[in-house]
Order: structure tokens, then C-alpha cells, then sequence
């Protein structure tokens, strides 16, 4: 199994993009998730602190991984920068 990341920063390119993928549905492609974000966003603390689980589930991470020590671990670092 595979999988891709792609930023489109086209919409009209997206929307063509997402038309010409459909046609593989048969082939066994999953369209995963279909992230928007915004030019040059730069999270807060304050939205981070907030958002962490979602942003953890929507990122190209394995789904087991919230479930890990590993994710435990990275959290805890994250935590441990954050408030040095």
C-alpha cells in the first residue's frame, strides 16, 4: 500500500484532479482525506493546545499511532519544548 500528499493550490486544477481520480475508484484507489488549509497558516500554541487530537488524525500518520508509546513520547517532547 501506498499513499500521497499533494498540495493543489489551484482549485480549479483540484477540482479537475479529484474528476480524473474518481476513475480509479475500480482500481482499488481510496481517496483517504481532503485537507483545506489556508496559504502560509501559522498555528498558535493556543490552537494547537486546542486541536492537537484532530490535527494528529488528519495528518499522513498511521491510525494506530494515537494509540502508541511513540505518540505518547512525541507529545510529551512536544510539551517538555513548548514549556522550557
Amino acid at each position: 500500500m501506498s499513499q500521497l500528499v499533494l498540495e493543489i493550490k489551484n482549485e480549479m486544477v483540484k477540482e479537475r484532479f479529484m474528476w480524473l481520480l474518481q476513475h480509479f475508484k475500480k482500481d482499488e484507489l481510496e481517496i483517504i482525506s481532503e485537507i483545506q488549509s489556508q496559504d502560509n497558516q501559522a498555528w498558535s500554541d493556543e490552537y494547537i493546545k486546542q486541536n492537537w487530537r484532530q490535527l494528529i488524525k488528519t495528518s499522513t500518520m498511521l491510525p494506530s499511532y494515537e494509540d502508541s508509546e511513540q505518540y505518547r513520547e512525541d507529545y510529551g517532547q512536544y510539551l517538555l519544548e513548548k514549556y522550557k
